[in-house]
């Protein structure tokens, strides 16, 4: 670990931190959820960045070596493990099948109070795209309501397909589910009660970065699912993707 010793490494962590929490400062403009979690992720970076240019010039004592040596792990397993992890959800997030499936799954991102967030208007347009495409597929509108949303999820997905000339009869209303896990395992139950089985294949709409995670858990819910990714704003990237990185770790241990 000697390359992580060095001053320019140590003014590394602080610049990339305060990269971090700026742009993290930028992202609460568009009531991002997690925008503050990542504003203290930056600062945490940059404050590692100031630790370790003290111990540069404090380096003699054993406890400064240990406190060295644990710092170095805390920098360099989290970067392993974030460089993985996005090496596995990248790929995926370029994945449009627009073959047709008689169930289209969109999932819900977020509203304020009844309008949907940005995130969840770039599902539906291409959610509303794909039902124009395959007039015969059902749209299965999965989302319940969270703090500050004042109508579930799925009633707000609905009200706006319908606006955009959707036909009420083609969605189906899941409107319990608070996060990916549940969005699939209730659409796969609603999908089972309706066909008697879940083996009929199912598009799932989400954004890029999303698009593996929600692949994993549907094929963990019994799904045969395959994905349409919807657009992300350029400027909004980063901050769904390092926010993705550690939701997919997530998944992988305690979403089974």
């Amino acid at each position: 670990m000697k390359g992580v010793h060095n001053k320019p490494f140590s003014w590394t962590l602080i610049f990339a931190g305060i990269i971090v929490t700026v742009y993290s400062a930028f992202t609460l403009a568009y009531n991002l959820s997690f925008g503050k979690v990542l504003i203290a992720g930056g600062v945490f970076l940059s404050m590692l960045g100031v630790v370790k240019l003290y111990l540069l010039r404090h380096r003699e004592g054993k406890t400064i070596k240990v406190i060295n040596k644990v710092l170095n792990l805390v920098i360099i397993i989290p970067l392993i493990i974030f460089v993985i992890a996005e090496a596995v959800i990248i790929p995926y997030s370029f994945k449009s099948d627009r073959s047709p499936s008689p169930y289209v799954l969109v999932l819900g991102a977020g509203l304020r109070g009844e309008t949907p967030s940005l995130t969840l208007v770039q599902r539906l347009e291409a959610a509303e795209k794909l039902a124009k495409e395959n007039t015969n597929c059902i749209l299965i509108l999965s989302g319940g309501q969270g703090p500050g949303e004042s109508v579930t999820e799925a009633y707000a997905m609905k009200k706006f397909l319908m606006s955009r000339g959707v036909s009420e009869d083609r969605l189906l209303i899941e409107d319990k589910s608070t996060n990916t896990k549940e969005n699939v395992n209730n659409s796969a139950a609603l999908i089972a009660s309706k066909d008697g089985n879940k083996s009929a294949k199912v598009t799932i709409i989400t954004n890029g970065f999303h698009i593996y995670r929600s692949m994993l858990l549907g094929k963990r819910a019994g799904l045969n699912c395959t994905a349409y990714s919807a657009e992300t704003l350029v400027y909004l990237i980063p901050a769904y993707y390092m926010r993705e990185s550690a939701a997919l770790i997530k998944s992988f241990i305690f979403d089974r």
